[in-house]
């Protein structure tokens, strides 16, 4: 599945599962209660989401347990994390966009990119390996 088929069947899939990598990266386990804090919504409507997450192959869990990326998952989440970081870079290096802004665009942005876009602009930028806010791009060392 590619990241326009999921936006598709689940528009806000591609935010739950690159919250949820961001999660796991600095707690090592995502409970629904993290993940609703996490993105401002309530633990029934995070739940829901988890479980719409589960039917697509992308998250695993056990009943009343903790949640984790499947690797289709964490790859898709990988996809769009890399597209915010490469956007905030282009808005705050290219466009002189205000640092503190550029989160907000580029997730507005991240979802819209082609992969040749993608990587143009990785190549343009000189292949970062943080975002302007100092997160590890995926893929990177950290």
């Amino acid at each position: 599945m590619d990241l326009l088929d999921l936006r598709e069947r689940f528009p806000a899939a591609p935010d739950y599962l690159s919250n949820m990598y961001l999660i796991e990266r600095d707690y090592g386990e995502v409970s629904n209660r993290r993940l609703a804090a996490w993105m401002g919504v309530s633990a029934p409507a995070a739940s829901q989401a988890v479980n719409r997450l589960k039917a697509l192959d992308l998250v695993e869990q056990a009943p009343y347990g903790r949640a984790r990326l499947a690797s289709p998952g964490r790859e898709l989440a990988l996809v769009v994390l890399k597209r915010h970081y490469l956007l905030e870079h282009l808005l705050v290096r290219v466009l002189g966009y205000p640092w503190e802004k550029a989160d907000d665009e580029a997730h507005v942005l991240q979802n819209y990119l082609s992969r040749d876009l993608v990587e143009h602009l990785d190549d343009f930028l000189g292949h970062p390996h943080a975002c302007p806010h100092g997160n590890p791009l995926p893929g990177t060392a950290r």
